[in-house]
């Protein structure tokens, strides 16, 4: 066997009892292959030792903000993030390191079309590439993938989508919003109305009368109009439905 072969992916299954609203959770393991002898120290929520890669799981399905580790297997070292690291790149590198992104498979948040779970804020998301912004067909795509544009609906969701989304060099994010349905109020586009906003102040947010949200400079909030020509990360997500 060529010693150089890189393994695409490894599946690890463990059943799980967490202190959410299921009585029980089904979490998935799969190996990144092509980020083998990487690791990252940064922002992880935990520095572990454990004697074996299901021990790491293990610890990490303990963390509701857990979505991936990192675990050496020479050094028994498990480092824990809340990132999916679909555009943090990690900053170390070293024999051993294996790298894991968990994945539900409870049926909440299945993983088909690039969703991930993260259980803290139960949001099951997928980051997609920039696309030019037009929220007709924005929110067309969501639904094609059986979910919606996603919604900030508190300070943590904010937080959370800045996390996972430093790294990416696109200027803005397409969100959920408008004012058109109960004007000059904000909602969701089923007619909740909003309640976190995150508005820049210094350029006199929101203008009013545009339609749509997007999060632009330091990650504030704009209102504006659609379509135009510039391009927007687009974010779905699936609700749990209650």
């Amino acid at each position: 066997m060529d010693n150089n072969y890189v393994i695409p992916y490894q599946v690890f299954i463990i059943f799980l009892n967490v202190s959410t609203s299921f009585s029980s959770e089904l979490l998935q393991a799969t190996r990144q292959g092509d980020m083998d002898d990487q690791y990252h120290l940064t922002d992880a929520i935990a520095h572990l030792t454990s004697k074996s890669m299901v021990g790491c799981l293990a610890d990490c399905s303990s963390r509701l903000q857990c979505m991936s580790f990192f675990y050496n297997k020479d050094t028994m070292d498990c480092f824990l993030h809340s990132d999916s690291f679909i555009y943090t790149v990690p900053t170390e590198t070293g024999a051993g390191w294996r790298f894991y992104l968990t994945e539900d498979v409870s049926g909440r948040c299945p993983s088909n079309n690039g969703f991930k779970y993260y259980r803290t804020l139960d949001l099951c998301y997928s980051i997609n590439a920039p696309v030019p912004i037009d929220f007709t067909a924005i929110k067309s795509f969501c639904a094609v993938l059986g979910g919606e544009l996603i919604r900030i609906s508190s300070l943590q969701r904010q937080q959370y989508i800045q996390q996972v989304t430093a790294a990416d060099p696109t200027q803005r994010i397409c969100i959920q919003g408008t004012d058109s349905i109960n004007s000059p109020n904000w909602t969701f586009d089923d007619g909740t109305p909003m309640t976190y906003f995150n508005w820049d102040e210094s350029a006199s947010e929101p203008d009013g009368g545009k339609g749509n949200l997007e999060i632009f400079t330091d990650y504030k909030w704009h209102d504006l109009g659609s379509p135009n020509g510039n391009p927007c990360l687009l974010i779905c997500e699936k609700r749990r439905i209650t």
